[in-house]
């Protein structure tokens, strides 16, 4: 199966994506991922050395995936996807099951705030992460995804996706 896992910033995909990979699954970070993520202005232009310190949301720049990647990598038999960009919703049909990566916003500003990367941090940043995750809590429950609270233990999370993916394969 090919399951992708969407969140905004803070949400948990980059720790999940090192959990279920130490679990054996093919699991992988789309933020880590040679040539899947990048930065493009809102014209198509791929910008390689992109300071995101710089960017705000009326900057015309933002976080995209690179589609022959992306498709590359759904043609996978197993593949457990974790990311997030601009455009991804555009290419939810190439997974069987999409699932959202959901935290209360306390929990997303402590984990933004001590995040490695400095992406999230500055409070521009913060503050479209915040309302891009209600505003994206809300369209994944019209699409149907699956929401997942990742304020639980991983291993919870893991099993229970686990379960949900073997129910799926049985057709149950």
């Amino acid at each position: 199966m090919r399951l992708l896992f969407i969140g905004r910033g803070g949400s948990g995909k980059t720790h999940l994506a090192r959990y279920f990979r130490r679990r054996g699954k093919k699991a992988i970070d789309g933020d880590a991922y040679p040539g899947l993520s990048r930065w493009e202005d809102l014209h198509g232009n791929v910008l390689k050395d992109y300071d995101f310190a710089k960017w705000n949301p009326k900057s015309g720049v933002d976080w995209f995936w690179n589609p022959k990647v992306l498709k590359r990598l759904a043609m996978r038999k197993e593949l457990y996807l974790f990311g997030y960009a601009r455009n991804t919703l555009k290419y939810v049909g190439l997974f069987d099951k999409v699932y959202l990566l959901d935290v209360n916003e306390r929990t997303r500003r402590k984990r933004l705030k001590s995040r490695r990367s400095t992406w999230g941090k500055a409070e521009a940043h913060m503050r479209d992460i915040i309302k891009g995750a209600g505003d994206l809590r809300k369209l994944s429950k019209r699409m149907g995804f699956n929401i997942i609270d990742t304020s639980m233990p991983p291993k919870a999370i893991f099993e229970m996706v686990e379960a949900d993916r073997k129910a799926s394969m049985r057709g149950i």
